[in-house]
């Protein structure tokens, strides 16, 4: 609001004190310094968008550059952890961007965790959900 003049500002007062305060108009103009900075931003983006090709890569060369430049190891596909990561991933997306394709169970309310027969409810909606996912 430094750069504002007082005609450029609106308020609209309300029964218990201003409510809305509007800035509205352009800026005063950006020095010279700051302008000839961004052209100079501008032409550089503009010759490096030029030279940046978009080539699809594999999955193996995406991989193999992963473990050459960060020093990745791939974990073993058997591994108990990795299986249930893999597991939790998948329902986790489906829960994000496709819950309907759970139906009626995608959104199942928390048991009472004093009543044993509602946990034992829960656990099996759970199960059942868990089926449908994988």
């Amino acid at each position: 609001m430094k750069n504002k003049s007082i005609n450029q500002v609106s308020i609209i007062n309300g029964e218990d004190g201003p409510t809305s305060v509007f800035i509205f108009g352009e800026a005063q103009k950006q020095s010279l310094k700051i302008r000839i900075r961004n052209a100079i931003y501008q032409s550089r983006r503009k010759r490096i968008e030029k030279r940046i090709a978009a080539n699809p890569h594999t999955l193996a060369e995406v991989v193999q550059y992963a473990k050459d430049h960060y020093d990745l190891v791939e974990i073993d596909p058997a591994a108990t952890n990795w299986i249930e990561r893999q597991k939790n991933l998948k329902a986790s997306l489906i829960m994000q961007h496709k819950p309907e394709l759970l139906g009626q169970r995608k959104d199942i309310p928390k048991p009472d965790f004093h009543n044993e027969e509602s946990v034992k409810n829960f656990l099996n909606e759970m199960e059942i959900r868990n089926k449908l996912i994988d």
